[in-house]
């Protein structure tokens, strides 16, 4: 069993190394080679990110039928892409010989020189109702990125921007939502390199997208793509909105330019009171200043009230107690002392009169009204309108005259 094993093993690898040296042998006697070299339609001047074109060229003798594919592009400093899987028959310049040509797509990411080490080429040889497979690789392809200062999303051509309304905007309000539509497409480029349409931040605004087209189409040999998606926007607030989308820049290849892509911009009115963040901190300060100054104008105005409600009060007590003395009566005297002091004792109130001759004559006064005596108070009345603008500044002022006199 074992050498069974090893005799049909022997032979498979007898029959590869068979099928591999007839497929050199064919390359050899039909002279099959492989090539890059640009396409017609490449630009003098070659810029980053720019759509290059380069042409895999497979060169052989007539006499050999092949069928041949893409296997690999061996490019480290960029993206590359297969244009298409269409081949290209075309007449040798050397008599005796044919060409087929594959177009492969270059993006580079850097400037100066960069190279195409080379394109790995499948085979499939045909001759003589037999076939031949194998593998080979293409010789390499060196050329010329140009610098340019300014910068740019991407590389194309007819470039066209629009930007269109799904939903009615009039009478909007508050947590309202609207829908519409923004669309780029461009020529000679890849949608690998356009950059997601997003809109620019707005002040109380959510953005939802949803991609309805996203691709990259070939029509005889130049490329087209196309980006299209639906944004749903909620107002979650109410002023005036201007919607527009981030900005974009390309260098177009026709005028060697930066230029900036220009779309509509969305004016919006939703009804309803707002203040701008711009404007919301001199909102608070003025706000804070208007309760400050009303605080501070109901504070002296509380002031000047309750002083010239003082002074008034003063007033009438300098005017009572120059009555009293004139007319000499104790018990108005006594009443007047209650009502001043907030006391109904003279134990209480006489401390706070610092005057001694004062004290002395209010006592007298006082004795004079439980006396059953004739006593002469002239003296006594006599000091008290001495000291009666010194005695009414002591006593506190009354605000009303509501307060009843206390029988003596």
């Amino acid at each position: 069993m074992k050498i069974k094993i090893l005799l049909i093993f022997s032979l498979l690898i007898m029959s590869f190394h068979s099928f591999a040296d007839e497929f050199e042998d064919l390359l050899n006697q039909y002279d099959i080679t492989a090539s890059i070299a640009p396409s017609e339609i490449n630009q003098d001047n070659l810029y980053v990110r720019q759509q290059l074109n380069f042409d895999v060229i497979l060169k052989h003798k007539e006499g050999i039928s092949i069928d041949f594919y893409i296997r690999d592009i061996n490019f480290e400093k960029g993206i590359s892409s297969q244009l298409s899987s269409r081949v290209y028959f075309m007449d040798s310049r050397k008599p005796g010989y044919l060409r087929k040509i594959q177009t492969i797509q270059i993006y580079s990411n850097y400037t100066g020189e960069q190279k195409i080490n080379s394109v790995e080429l499948g085979l499939t040889l045909k001759k003589d109702n037999k076939s031949v497979s194998g593998i080979i690789k293409s010789t390499g392809h060196s050329f010329k990125v140009e610098e340019i200062n300014e910068t740019y999303n991407f590389v194309g051509e007819d470039v066209q921007a629009s930007i269109n309304l799904n939903s009615d905007i009039e009478n909007l309000k508050r947590g309202d939502a609207i829908e519409f539509e923004i669309s780029l497409s461009a020529s000679a480029t890849s949608i690998a390199l356009i950059p997601e349409l997003r809109m620019e931040e707005a002040e109380g605004v959510s953005f939802y997208y949803q991609t309805l087209e996203k691709e990259d189409r070939i029509d005889r040999g130049v490329a087209s793509s196309k980006i299209r998606q639906k944004v749903t926007a909620i107002l979650d607030r109410a002023g005036e909105f201007s919607l527009k989308p981030k900005k974009i820049t390309y260098l177009n290849i026709e005028s060697s330019n930066v230029e900036e892509i220009v779309f509509d911009e969305i004016q919006l009115d939703v009804s309803g009171f707002y203040i701008p963040i711009r404007y919301r901190l001199f909102a608070s300060i003025f706000a804070l200043l208007f309760f400050i100054l009303t605080y501070i104008s109901f504070y002296y105005r509380q002031l000047i009230k309750d002083s010239f409600l003082q002074f008034k009060a003063r007033r009438k007590n300098k005017k009572e107690l120059a009555n009293i003395i004139k007319t000499k009566d104790s018990k108005k005297l006594l009443n007047y002392l209650y009502l001043r002091f907030h006391s109904y004792e003279l134990e209480v109130i006489l401390p706070n009169i610092e005057n001694l001759e004062q004290r002395k004559a209010i006592q007298s006064i006082m004795a004079s009204l439980y006396s059953t005596e004739t006593i002469s108070l002239i003296d006594d009345w006599k000091v008290l309108e001495e000291l009666k603008v010194d005695l009414s500044n002591k006593a506190s002022p009354v605000y009303h005259n509501d307060i009843s006199e206390l029988n003596a």
